[in-house]
């Protein structure tokens, strides 16, 4: 018996193995030295499921009786008949029994493994992450016949070599099927060639029978080596740059106590009463929003919310105790409570335009996830007219 391993750097290795017998014999021969306590009747089988012309149209079922009782001891061979094609395939005829046929002398197995390698994606860009990813695939051919059978019984995958062509190489054993993935992340862009290769080992195994029926069993173990490689051509990152928004402030006044204002009404320039303390709801009014550009070209645009503001203005004529103070930090839904007691009578009735300023954070969201924090400095106006005051 012998085993040949051929080594394929290409996608594509085999394993021959071979028996050979010339001294091989009909199995159970006759004569009365030969007696056994078990004897069989073969009664041929057509095969009228088979289509027209199939050269192979018979089998033989084989009966094993115990000697002393005459009782069937192998169950009826003809309840779920199984029927093997092999290389040295030799087709019975109905008249006489394949025992009475001419006996090979040698027979043979095949392994042929196919190893395809890829890459996910297939054109990732240098500084991304990507898998390396192998799949193996086989086919076998063993031959079992009745005198003399060769088979290749297993074979495994002990272990992966990957080298990704950048240098980098690893040795994977935890991952022992058919498939292998493995991430990589290329740092510089060109032309790559990684190559995996898997290291498989098994088992060829010969049966001999004697002329008693007995198989004789040679089991030789084998390695063999399949690589192969793909093309690996990572881009260049597009230089990203996130822009800011440009936002201004707009407010929705109300008269302090009166509820909330409308949540999709805001302005920069807005008329209160004078001596009232009047509620300001905060609102980011958005001149641009915030987006991306990849290589200097716009590539989407982001979203943006208010988060907090911070009144930095002077003192206003509100009570103290309910007034907002400068340089506090308030959240985006607190509103801003002013008073003015100005202009009066005496001024004529003429009104006075007063600046609110503050300071708007506003956080960005962009298309692919990022998030950017923003602080704007502003300003409302806010007129107080002396003919609206409110008594």
């Amino acid at each position: 018996m012998t085993t040949k391993s051929v080594n394929g750097s290409d996608g594509h290795a085999f394993v021959y193995a071979d028996v050979t017998d010339s001294t091989a014999t009909f199995p159970a021969p006759a004569g009365s030295h030969y007696q056994s306590p078990y004897y069989s009747v073969w009664t041929p089988l057509y095969q009228y499921w088979l289509p027209a012309g199939d050269p192979c149209q018979w089998l033989w079922l084989i009966y094993v009786y115990d000697r002393a009782t005459n009782k069937l001891i192998n169950g009826d061979p003809s309840v779920g008949v199984i029927y093997f094609r092999t290389k040295n395939t030799l087709c019975a005829s109905g008249s006489r029994t394949p025992v009475g046929m001419p006996v090979f002398n040698d027979a043979q197995a095949q392994l042929s493994l196919d190893l395809q390698v890829s890459l996910s994606p297939s054109q990732p860009l240098a500084g991304s992450p990507a898998s390396l990813i192998a799949s193996l695939s086989s086919r076998l051919r063993n031959d079992m016949n009745i005198y003399l059978s060769m088979a290749i019984t297993d074979w495994a995958v002990d272990r992966w070599g990957v080298d990704f062509g950048d240098g980098t190489v690893a040795t994977v054993t935890d991952q022992r099927g058919d498939y292998l993935s493995l991430p990589h992340t290329y740092v510089s862009a060109g032309s790559y060639d990684p190559r995996v290769t898997a290291y498989i080992s098994g088992h060829a195994q010969a049966a001999v029978y004697n002329s008693y029926g007995s198989p004789y069993l040679v089991t030789r173990r084998f390695t063999v080596q399949v690589s192969n490689s793909t093309r690996a051509q990572p881009g260049r990152q597009a230089l990203k740059a996130y822009l800011a928004p440009r936002i201004t402030a707009a407010v929705a006044p109300v008269i302090d106590g009166s509820g909330l204002a409308p949540a999709n009404v805001a302005f920069q320039q807005v008329d209160a009463l004078r001596g009232t303390l009047t509620d300001f709801f905060i609102h980011p009014l958005i001149l641009r929003e915030g987006y991306i550009t990849l290589d200097g070209r716009a590539a989407g645009s982001g979203h943006t919310i208010l988060t907090a503001w911070r009144y930095t203005g002077p003192p206003s004529d509100a009570p103290p105790s309910v007034a907002t103070v400068a340089g506090t930090l308030h959240q985006a839904n607190d509103p801003m409570r002013l008073q003015w007691n100005q202009p009066d009578a005496l001024a004529g009735g003429t009104g006075r335009d007063y600046d609110v300023p503050l300071i708007l954070y506003v956080r960005t969201t962009y298309p692919d996830g990022h998030v950017a924090d923003f602080t704007f400095s502003s300003t409302f106006s806010v007129t107080v007219n002396f003919a609206a005051q409110n008594g």
